[in-house]
């Protein structure tokens, strides 16, 4: 017997939030902040799919409407419309912008494409330098200071005035703030679109797609991981060049209003050890659906068909 679309909705909104409650809790957050999370999230997704009451002002009106979409009360969705948002951009990360720049500019990198070493300040011999590469990137904040950034996240070093760069992938380790920016940024962005390409009509506007495979070895499963870490690379040198260019040329035109994320994850799991955590969560609570991971191997995509080859009869 077919599910309907909201028992199916219900079990993938299931499967997402079990990260985001993981997350929260590392983190010591409780049920409630979760709660006023959702209520608000459910509230700004109401007033962006406005064209569902496109004659409704941000009055009584329209959150009577959000009210019955939601099915919060109507005071509560006033109060969320007139609270200021939870939180706000974190503007520019000028070490970010100036790691880019260096691994993708030709002045900054060697004969073999590699970040070159850069003295910190002009000398002599002239040559680029550190404080060009920070000045290419922004005159509003000084070389001393990105760099130092650039040390605490360690991503770069100095010697002798002499500036490295030490981290192939910019990945704020030190920096918990930025690390979580990043999270909500890229897995926010994967996600919308994904949701966008299952409920859009019609061709899916977005790439979307991943490759499975189960009953691997743990030895496959790594050889697995660094494949695709070879192949990010590989695209990562080949597309942020372009992606830099892009930016330089549209800096100096009027038409600017649009932004790109491009992306990639590798996940590798101990299949068993998570049948067994899943079988404990069970026993607690008996009501819980298991989770059904299809077999073989498959590439998909959201909001669109799935091809799929068996790797095994």
């Amino acid at each position: 017997m077919a599910r309907s679309v909201e028992t199916e909705t219900l079990s993938a909104v299931e499967t997402l939030l079990l990260p985001i409650a993981r997350l929260m809790l590392a983190h010591g957050l409780k049920l409630a902040q979760a709660q006023e999370l959702l209520k608000a999230a459910f509230v700004n997704a109401a007033v962006q799919a406005r064209v569902s009451f496109p004659n409704a002002a941000p009055t009584d009106r329209m959150a009577s409407m959000i009210s019955v979409a939601t099915g919060l009360h109507r005071k509560e969705v006033q109060r969320l419309l007139a609270s200021p948002p939870a939180t706000g951009s974190r503007g520019r990360s000028y070490a970010a912008e100036v790691f880019a720049r260096w691994a993708t500019a030709r002045r900054f990198r060697d004969a073999g494409g590699k970040p070159k070493p850069l003295p910190r300040a002009a000398h002599a011999e002239g040559g680029a330098t550190f404080e060009e590469l920070t000045r290419a990137v922004s005159t509003d904040v000084h070389a001393r200071s990105i760099l130092e950034e650039l040390k605490r996240l360690n991503l770069a070093v100095e010697e002798d005035g002499v500036v490295r760069l030490i981290a192939k992938d910019y990945y704020p380790a030190g920096d918990r703030s930025e690390s979580l920016a990043f999270l909500a940024a890229n897995v926010g962005d994967h996600l919308t679109a994904a949701v966008t390409n299952v409920t859009a009509s019609g061709t899916p506007p977005f790439l979307e797609q991943a490759l499975f495979a189960d009953e691997l070895s743990a030895e496959s499963a790594r050889a697995a991981s660094v494949l695709a870490t070879k192949a990010w690379r590989s695209a990562f040198e080949s597309i942020l060049p372009q992606l830099q260019a892009m930016a330089d040329r549209d800096a100096k035109g009027a038409d600017k209003d649009w932004r790109v994320r491009i992306g990639v994850f590798a996940l590798t799991e101990d299949q068993k050890a998570a049948t067994l955590s899943r079988d404990k969560q069970g026993n607690a609570r008996r009501a819980a659906p298991k989770r059904k991971t299809p077999s073989g191997m498959a590439a998909k995509k959201s909001g669109g068909s799935d091809t799929r080859r068996r790797s095994r009869s």
